[in-house]
């Protein structure tokens, strides 16, 4: 019977660190994404965690690709002025919440060139501009873009937004809702 008494106090001390183990891991997530929830809070921005973060500071890969009219853009026709690259899906929720915040990014920022790069055809491009009323705007242009265009800035999810200075250099990358989050948060960082 001593035996088994001792026995079962083993165990459970077993779980007891079992649980203390669990709950410190728990813990420590929890920091973490607080860590990031402040991040967030404090530029307005979500934290780039994936890939396309690691070309800030890099030159720009350059594309030449239809727009919305199926004429060729090639993103070295910008240079000299601040590019803001936004890879985007006409499908996705978060996308389309962000595109009246762009029509009003777009009137505030004419100096910005922005491009809207999607998986779409030309006209699909047009059918969206026409219906987010982002036709009016010259510093905007959508081109359908390539896997290969993705792949080489790292896309992993939409919107993603990437910001190029004067000289094609990558500033910023991140993700993005609303125009403030996108001046503040990844423009004037």
């Amino acid at each position: 019977m001593k035996h088994q008494s001792s026995r079962l106090q083993n165990m459970v001390s077993i779980l007891v660190t079992a649980l203390l183990i669990v709950q410190t891991l728990l813990l420590i997530l929890v920091l973490l994404n607080l860590k990031v929830i402040r991040q967030t809070m404090a530029t307005g921005v979500i934290p780039q965690s994936d890939p396309s973060a690691s070309l800030i500071g890099t030159q720009a890969p350059d594309f030449t690709l239809p727009d919305e009219e199926g004429q060729l853009v090639a993103l070295s026709e910008y240079k000299g002025h601040r590019v803001l690259l936004v890879f985007t899906s006409h499908t996705c929720p978060f996308c389309r919440e962000m595109y009246p915040s762009l029509r009003q990014f777009l009137g505030s920022n004419p100096d910005i060139q922005v491009i809207v790069l999607s998986m779409n055809t030309a006209s699909e491009n047009q059918t969206f501009l026409e219906e987010f009323n982002l036709t009016n705007y010259t510093n905007l242009r959508a081109l359908s873009a390539t896997r290969e265009v993705v792949e080489k800035y790292l896309i992993r999810g939409t919107p993603t937004f990437v910001v190029i200075d004067e000289d094609g250099i990558i500033m910023n990358t991140g993700y993005a809702i609303t125009a403030e989050q996108i001046i503040s948060g990844l423009i004037r960082k």
